[in-house]
């Protein structure tokens, strides 16, 4: 079974399943600051549930995860009323951000693990968030790893780490993971889609572990969805297709720009319209197009603890 925010469901239910999406990115601060003028939930229910709803009917849309840490905002009522009113599972996340953060660095690994696990207790927490952006791994960063690890390894949920493409940390996250105990298969190594250095992906896929293709920006671009289009046929035809999982990181609501604003169409829609079809017509079969959106994901999120030797 699958965990969402409005409880387990059937794997078959999932539907067409982006990977990487987010409803919001706030501060939490701010937002406790703010209250009701922060941003008009009303209005933003209102059009991400018209939206999600929109890709349900036109584009078979069934499910997205959502990847935003308690630390970036996830608000897990908001996240319930928004996948009952639209139709469109959701599946929200646990764990921490990579933010520098004073009180993160005080606590103890053992602390951070309890919070997660406690978070995972409610039932309504199908994925773990980790986050490593810089361009090696923090002691605040290895941290925060170790703590999602363990609980990776305590629950079974699967493990999705930003990374960083320009400084190709995800290497080193891998490892560090892979050291740490966990199969390749619980682990995803999001934002490859920034990086065109076919060796670098390669790596990463030789582990095993999926390769998160989650970061497609909406360029209606001939020459960028052709780029797009050829790194995944060179990873496929190397025999990576059954690791990607396409997705946007796309959000209705941010504050990691100067002026936030509710976004009607964030590009959600994109994989579907542009390359997924790109890759049908490049030479790519159709179970295997398919499969980053749906098969793939699907059994990413019913990776298992690892059974002891």
């Amino acid at each position: 079974m699958i965990r969402t925010v409005c409880g387990e469901i059937h794997p078959e239910l999932l539907g067409r399943v982006l990977s990487h999406e987010h409803i919001i990115t706030v501060h939490p601060g701010i937002h406790q600051m703010m209250g009701d003028r922060h941003y008009n939930r009303t209005q933003l229910v209102e059009t991400a549930s018209a939206y999600l709803a929109l890709l349900k009917n036109k584009m078979g849309l069934g499910t997205i995860v959502d990847c935003t840490p308690p630390d970036l905002g996830r608000d897990l009522s908001l996240l319930k009323e928004i996948s009952s009113c639209s139709g469109v599972h959701i599946i929200a996340s646990t764990g921490f951000y990579y933010t520098e953060d004073p009180i993160l660095s005080c606590m103890s690994q053992e602390a951070l693990e309890l919070a997660m696990m406690t978070d995972v207790n409610k039932g309504c927490i199908g994925v773990i968030k980790a986050a490593v952006e810089s361009n090696y791994v923090t002691p605040l960063n290895r941290k925060l790893l170790y703590a999602a690890a363990n609980v990776q390894l305590k629950t079974g949920l699967p493990i999705v780490v930003h990374t960083n493409s320009v400084y190709q940390n995800g290497v080193e996250v891998l490892n560090f993971l892979l050291s740490c105990g966990l199969a390749p298969e619980a682990i995803t190594i999001s934002h490859v889609s920034d990086s065109e250095d076919v060796d670098y992906l390669t790596k990463l896929a030789k582990s095993g572990c999926y390769l998160g293709y989650d970061r497609l920006y909406g360029d209606y671009s001939k020459e960028y969805i052709e780029r797009k289009v050829r790194m995944l046929m060179i990873l496929y035809e190397f025999g990576f297709g059954h690791q990607i999982l396409l997705s946007h990181d796309a959000q209705f609501y941010c504050e990691f720009v100067k002026q936030p604003a509710l976004v009607s169409t964030p590009r959600m829609g994109y994989a579907f319209t542009h390359i997924l079809p790109a890759l049908r017509n490049a030479g790519m079969d159709a179970k295997t197009v398919n499969s980053m959106v749906q098969e793939n994901v699907k059994r990413k999120l019913l990776c298992r603890k690892r059974e002891e030797n």
